[in-house]
């Protein structure tokens, strides 16, 4: 599937695994029909590079993280911006959305981890790393979040009570 004019930096399946997005330093999300293997969709918004996607379990919604340091909520139904997360002080390197889609977690170069209420939009926690973040992963048990650093280190934090 072709279609970004810069390299693609990210790329996440639907759980069903009809649908990819992906994202590219041409500063889109592209949305694919992975049984077409064609577009359906280009997302613009972003200023700078696209660094992560993530796509919420009934497929419907993706989440986008740039070096913009900004992170966008997207409507896969019709393409639009539902929503635009600000907080991170430098490039948001990984998004991910916990498996009941009312919370997404970021790490940014920033040294910054983020909870936020997807309800809302709003943060709902931080923590601060001893070095910038590269990449999150959230437990299906939702409380559990690993976190890689620059620094060669793993951090694992429990969300109790977020």
């Amino acid at each position: 599937m072709r279609g970004h004019n810069a390299n693609v930096r990210t790329v996440a399946l639907s759980p069903d695994g009809h649908i990819a997005i992906s994202g590219s330093a041409d500063h889109t999300v592209k949305v694919w029909d992975v049984e077409q293997g064609v577009e359906v969709l280009t997302l613009r918004g972003h200023t700078a590079a696209v660094l992560s996607v993530d796509i919420s379990l009934d497929g419907r919604k993706a989440l986008s993280s740039s070096r913009d340091h900004s992170i966008r909520i997207w409507n896969l139904d019709c393409g639009a911006e539902e929503q635009r997360l600000i907080g991170h002080e430098a490039a948001v390197m990984s998004v991910k959305l916990f498996a009941g889609g009312r919370s997404a977690v970021s790490v940014s170069e920033d040294g910054i981890v983020k909870v936020w209420n997807m309800l809302s939009g709003t943060e709902a926690a931080s923590f601060i790393a001893d070095s910038g973040l590269l990449a999150c992963a959230v437990a299906g048990d939702e409380v559990t979040i690993a976190v890689s650093g620059l620094k060669g280190q793993i951090h694992l934090l429990r969300l109790e009570g977020v």
